[in-house]
């Protein structure tokens, strides 16, 4: 026997195992491949998203992450619902832990105005002063 026809015989083998598990985890493992590419499809959307006479996301994150941000820390900026105009969240301590935390920014057409104090991620974001 050929060694080409082994190898054809186990590529063959792949290939049908592997469309058989598509095929069969697809209906599970669908749904929730969508939903998270909406999500994130959604976030990336809001975070460059800028409202009218008002500087965007990334200029925000652009101006703070200089200011006190350790290197990993994924400061990241969104369009707030209320009271602020970005929500902003991000690691303190990337290196020792996974806790996020998220702070309001008040913006006008040129520069950061207002910044809270820093709450937990899903916690209420005090409102402005």
């Amino acid at each position: 026997m050929h060694i080409e026809r082994v190898n054809s015989a186990y590529r063959l083998a792949f290939i049908i195992a592997f469309v058989y598990a598509v095929w069969t985890f697809a209906p599970v493992v669908g749904p929730h491949v969508r939903t998270y590419f909406e999500v994130v499809a959604a976030n990336s959307r809001r975070s460059v998203a800028v409202q009218p006479g008002k500087v965007s996301a990334r200029f925000v994150e652009a101006t703070l992450e200089p200011n006190g941000f350790q290197p990993g820390s994924q400061l990241r900026c969104v369009l707030a619902d209320r009271n602020w105009d970005y929500v902003c969240s991000y690691m303190p301590a990337p290196r020792q832990s996974r806790t996020t935390l998220q702070f309001g920014v008040t913006v006008d057409a040129t520069q950061v105005l207002q910044v809270s104090r820093a709450v937990p991620l899903g916690s209420e974001i005090p409102p402005p002063k």
